[in-house]
C-alpha cells in the first residue's frame, strides 16, 4: 500500500538492467498495474524492453493488449509505443497464430485512440491473411473508417508495407481508396 511510482521505479528498473529474466519482469508489470492502474512506469523499463527475447515481449504485451482490464490495455499500449517511437513495431510473434477473438481484441486495442496511423497499422497488417473472414472483414472496415481522417496515408501504409504482387491484396487496396474517394466525394468536397 505504501508503494509509490515516484520512490520505487527507478530502483526496480535498475534491478531489470541487471536482470535478464523475463517472467520475473512480468509479474512485477501485473503486480504494479494492480496496485496502481493506469499510472504509466513503462518509461523506465525502456531500456530493457530492447534487451529481452522479442517473442516473450510481443506474447506479454499482446496479453496485455487483449485482456478484458483497461488498465492492462493502457500498459500494453504504452509498451507498444515505446517500441514503436522510432519506427513502426512488427510483432515477430505470428499473430495469425492467436485465437480469432484474439485477432479481434487486438486490432480494436491498436486503432483505437491513436495519432499516427504507420505505428500501429503496421503490426496489424498480417490480419488481411487472418483464416477467418469476420476478421479481416471487420478489419478492412476499420481501415475505411481510419481513412475518413488519413485519407491516402492509409493506402500508403498499406502498399509500402505488403507484397504488392500478392494478388489478395489489391482488392483490398482498392476498396478502401473507392470508399476514400465516395467519402469525400460526398463529404468534403
Amino acid at each position: 500500500d505504501y508503494f509509490t511510482i515516484e520512490n520505487y521505479i527507478n530502483p526496480i528498473s535498475n534491478v531489470f538492467w541487471h536482470l535478464k529474466e523475463f517472467e520475473s519482469f512480468k509479474k512485477v508489470v501485473l503486480t504494479i498495474i494492480e496496485k496502481k492502474p493506469f499510472e504509466n512506469f513503462i518509461k523506465s523499463f525502456q531500456s530493457y524492453l530492447h534487451s529481452v527475447d522479442k517473442i516473450e515481449l510481443d506474447k506479454f504485451t499482446i496479453e496485455l493488449l487483449t485482456d478484458n482490464q483497461a488498465s492492462k490495455r493502457n500498459i500494453g499500449i504504452d509498451i507498444f509505443n515505446h517500441l514503436s517511437s522510432h519506427s513502426p513495431y512488427q510483432f515477430e510473434f505470428n499473430i495469425l497464430d492467436l485465437s480469432h477473438i484474439l485477432q479481434y481484441k487486438l486490432w480494436v486495442s491498436l486503432t483505437q485512440d491513436f495519432h499516427e496511423p504507420k505505428n500501429r497499422l503496421v503490426a496489424l497488417l498480417p490480419l488481411f491473411d487472418s483464416k477467418s473472414d469476420l476478421i479481416r472483414e471487420s478489419f478492412i472496415c476499420k481501415l475505411e473508417e481510419i481513412s475518413e481522417d488519413y485519407g491516402g496515408h492509409v493506402t500508403k501504409i498499406i502498399e509500402s508495407n505488403l507484397d504488392k504482387k500478392n494478388p489478395n491484396y489489391l482488392p483490398v487496396i482498392e476498396r478502401i481508396k473507392n470508399y476514400i474517394e465516395d467519402y469525400y466525394a460526398k463529404n468534403i468536397d
